[in-house]
């Protein structure tokens, strides 16, 4: 009896052990990200940007107005990609005399052999809902490191108006989530919601932004940190 109970005893152990090793190799492929496509890696064109409050806090004197537009470049865009949002109640109004030109608009995604993917965007607008974040006329953005094509954390520089560049010091947003998805037409599609972003004297919010791309090359050189154009006022 005593035997038997060892036999049984050993043959779990051996059971489980077999089962550990499955999941350790499971565990191992899902670590370089089987689903991520590697032809993702590249150079990308900004050809839609849009923010949208959604959740104000810490409310100041002016956070009537947080939610009152929808920054963005391409507000029938904007229209199509969210019509039960875009004017509703008189919130996230984007119309033509709101809509912000596009300067610049660059995104580097690059691949690693490990499946970490690294994602960098710069962007630059001006005139329409955006002016009236000053800051936010420039961003450049700095996502955390993932093996797959969601995560979390992003840091991001952006407009000082007294010096004319890029704020000396990035501002963290460790609990932003992010995904990249790869739409029918080959085109690229990135959600990311800020966190706790701080809109000077409004409020402290929360915005979701929507970046759609076309990609132009297969250069995964990182973007540099840098105005590119000049802005009008």
């Amino acid at each position: 009896m005593k035997k038997s109970l060892l036999f049984i005893l050993a043959s779990l152990f051996a059971i489980f052990t077999l089962a550990g090793c499955a999941d350790d190799s499971n565990s191992d492929s899902n670590s370089t990200s089987a689903s991520v496509d590697k032809s993702m890696a590249g150079t990308y064109d900004v050809t839609f940007f849009g923010s949208q409050v959604t959740n104000v806090r810490n409310p100041g004197s002016l956070a009537g107005l947080a939610d009152v537009f929808y920054i963005s470049n391409d507000c029938k865009k904007a229209k199509e990609l969210y019509p039960g949002v875009i004017g509703v109640g008189g919130k996230h109004n984007c119309t033509p005399d709101k809509q912000s030109k596009l300067l610049d608009g660059k995104v580097i995604i690059s691949i690693d052999n490990n499946g970490t993917i690294l994602i960098t965007s710069r962007m630059q607008m001006e005139g329409g809902a955006v002016d009236l974040s000053a800051s936010d006329k420039y961003q450049y953005t700095e996502y955390n490191p993932t093996k797959a094509t969601s995560g979390k954390g992003v840091k991001g520089y952006n407009y000082d108006a007294a010096t004319n560049k890029p704020s000396a010091k990035a501002t963290e947003f460790p609990e932003s989530p992010f995904s990249v998805t790869k739409q029918a037409d080959g085109t690229l599609r990135i959600d990311m919601t800020l966190v706790g972003k701080v809109v000077s004297g409004v409020a402290t919010v929360d915005a979701k932004n929507t970046i759609l791309l076309k990609k132009v090359n297969d250069n995964t050189t990182k973007l540099e940190n840098k105005i590119q154009q000049p802005f009008a006022n």
